[in-house]
């Protein structure tokens, strides 16, 4: 107990030099532009463990998308707010007082294996955080955008989460991946339908492309890359990021040209 105390002493000690985004409240999600992580406003409806968490999070359709996931434990630490107790986050949020789960598993050298069995546990109330067993029952909600990294997959460098872009602009698109696939297939999604539409087609595997971005407009844009077929297929979204009808904002200038011609020429 003493050591959480001074953790939470030292924490309200050097939150103020870190600065929060803006959350746009839409009805059932809230948006953090800073993160450009959208969230679950409510908590999720039944407690879980850990795996029932995980489960929870990608079986659920809410919102008008289906491409939610259990949070990391970096991304559900974006929306602790270490300024306010009991509850520790922003009031667009519906939280329970109490312990949510997030995906990374907690693990300590010193522990071995068994440290495996847990998981990082966010308490709301206070804003600790904590590892749990895995088998324990605590609260859920799911985000979406991002990218959870998962080893070996593919990993999205540009476009950055929360940019703004214009259609008929240069966007930079690269990517990084451990696959051996000769070939991608890259496509967006703009709306609340949560319908992807193809930027590329089938193309090779070359790690970078600029795209002259098309509408429609919208600031929940996700870019989704697929490589691979069957078992061997590896799939990566990132998001959520803006694209706007007018020529405002985004990407236009010499540097961004230059950043897309170096991208399409591997430089």
């Amino acid at each position: 107990m003493i050591k959480k105390m001074m953790c939470f002493c030292v924490l309200m000690l050097i939150i103020p030099a870190f600065v929060w985004g803006e959350f746009l409240d839409s009805g059932d999600t809230v948006t953090d532009t800073s993160t450009g992580l959208m969230w679950q406003k409510a908590t999720h409806t039944v407690k879980q463990n850990w795996e029932g968490a995980m489960l929870a999070c990608e079986a659920l359709s809410f919102g008008g998308f289906s491409d939610w996931r259990l949070p990391s434990k970096a991304e559900l630490m974006s929306i602790v707010d270490y300024t306010k107790y009991d509850p520790a986050v922003d009031s667009k949020f519906t939280t329970e007082k109490d312990y949510y789960w997030t995906s990374t598993t907690y693990a300590k050298a010193d522990e071995g294996a068994a440290t495996f069995s847990k998981s990082w546990c966010i308490n709301f109330k206070d804003g600790m955080v904590e590892g749990m067993p895995k088998a324990d029952i605590f609260y859920v909600r799911a985000v979406r955008g991002g990218q959870p990294k998962v080893t070996g997959n593919l990993y999205v460098s540009m476009p950055a989460q929360s940019s703004t872009w214009s259609v008929g602009q240069f966007l930079p698109i690269s990517w990084d991946t451990a696959a051996t696939d000769a070939k991608v297939y890259i496509s967006r999604e703009g709306g609340k339908d949560g319908t992807y539409v193809e930027i590329s087609g089938e193309m090779p595997n070359s790690f970078s492309l600029v795209w002259t971005v098309t509408g429609p407009a919208s600031d929940n844009c996700m870019l989704k890359i697929e490589t691979g077929t069957g078992t061997k297929a590896k799939t990566i979204t990132q998001g959520l990021f803006s694209i706007k009808a007018g020529s405002a904002g985004g990407c236009n200038d010499l540097p961004c040209i230059i950043k897309g011609l170096q991208v399409l020429t591997a430089q």
